[in-house]
């Protein structure tokens, strides 16, 4: 039976980066560079998005992220369905690729913004870590982190974005649009009333 633990990314899941036009990254980075610049909204890797030298990517991101990561709003509804979810019996793992070095800040914003959590793992290879965690089901944003993840058995619940729309068909693989879904996907996995 698959186990009741749950992996949840963090950026593009529970946080709300849609509050501009083109998201809060664009409108930081545009403002930062004091003009407004092209991204390529299907693209989901800054460095790829851009017809920008990297070092300005890293400069923007080396002068804003802290302010960012505090600034993020929760995605409408995100707190309440897994706090339901926690109270069905639910482990929550919060797994994102944020450096380890905003561990303190990422932990916090999640208390404040009433996320129930077990563990808060930082690390890029998502994909390993699910499987070491021994998690059931994984809410994910990235395509990338998607297929790997589900390669390795996982059901992966993937929030519909334009950098993942490319993505194809994988049995293990559930497209939702919000976190209503992701409750509704959960409870019929696990066959819960």
């Amino acid at each position: 039976m698959k186990s009741k633990i749950l992996g949840v990314d963090i950026d593009g899941v529970v946080t709300d980066e849609s509050e501009y036009e083109k998201g809060l990254w664009h409108y930081h980075f545009c403002q930062f560079l004091g003009r407004n610049v092209e991204r390529n909204e299907n693209i989901y890797n800054i460095y790829e998005a851009y017809d920008i030298d990297n070092d300005i990517i890293n400069d923007f991101l080396g002068s804003i992220i802290p302010d960012i990561y505090h600034m993020l709003e929760p995605v409408k509804m995100a707190s309440k369905v897994l706090d339901f979810l926690y109270k069905k019996g639910f482990t929550i793992k919060f797994i994102t690729a944020r450096s380890e070095e905003y561990k303190r800040q990422t932990q916090s914003w999640l208390m404040e913004n009433g996320f129930p959590f077990d563990k808060l793992i930082h690390s890029e290879e998502k994909d390993i870590i699910a499987k070491e965690e021994n998690v059931g089901v994984f809410i994910e944003d990235y395509a990338d982190n998607a297929y790997k993840i589900a390669e390795n058995r996982v059901e992966v619940i993937l929030l519909d974005k334009k950098y993942n729309r490319h993505l194809e068909h994988n049995d293990n693989i559930y497209r939702v649009k919000n976190w209503d879904q992701i409750k509704n996907i959960i409870l019929d996995l696990y066959n819960i009333t």
